[in-house]
């Protein structure tokens, strides 16, 4: 074996993931923010490298609301463990995921019409309403009214800036616009 494979494969690196810790620092969050605030654990990319249908599991038993990953390929994942808590997939879906995202009861983050469109085309053809969430950086309340005013099957379960500095921003905007409570499915 040469140096160069020795420094590669000789790396004695591991990690230990304590579960007991995790249950520990949720229950931290949980106390400070109190049991009237939704709880999302983000386990996007297998939690990090951490296990994410193991670290899912012990949150659900600790009480955590929603669980974020980045893929519908992920949150499918879960639901195959037996996970029936909400799932944020935080990256939204690619063309030709929306009838998955809808079987496994999946709420994707929209950030374009076509997306919104494209999601509530799946739910009419698969009789059901389905649940977004709309990233605000590219919606101002007033368009999002517009769009969702067309969309008879998609309803937005939230909304979320992508930055904080966006957040304080916006956030005033959405909150005096009120729009939220304005959209509910229809058909």
């Amino acid at each position: 074996m040469t140096g160069a494979e020795q420094k590669i494969t000789g790396r004695p690196t591991w990690a230990e993931i304590d579960l007991d810790a995790l249950s520990h620092n949720f229950r931290l969050i949980r106390d400070r923010v109190g049991k009237e605030v939704k709880v999302l654990a983000a386990i996007k990319a297998d939690a990090y490298g951490h296990g994410a249908v193991e670290c899912a599991r012990r949150l659900a038993a600790e009480g955590v609301d929603w669980f974020g990953v980045a893929l519908p390929e992920e949150g499918i994942e879960l639901r195959e463990a037996g996970n029936t808590k909400p799932i944020l997939c935080l990256g939204g879906f690619w063309k030709g995921q929306e009838s998955a995202c809808l079987q496994q009861r999946l709420t994707p983050v929209v950030y374009r019409l076509d997306m919104i469109q494209a999601f509530d085309r799946a739910a009419k053809d698969a009789g059901v309403v389905a649940d977004v969430h709309l990233k605000v950086r590219e919606y101002s309340p007033r368009r999002a009214n517009d769009t969702f005013g067309r969309c008879r099957r998609t309803c937005s379960r939230g909304f979320y800036p992508a930055t904080a500095q966006e957040f304080s921003s916006c956030s005033e905007e959405f909150s005096r616009a009120r729009f939220l409570p304005d959209f509910h499915p229809r058909g």
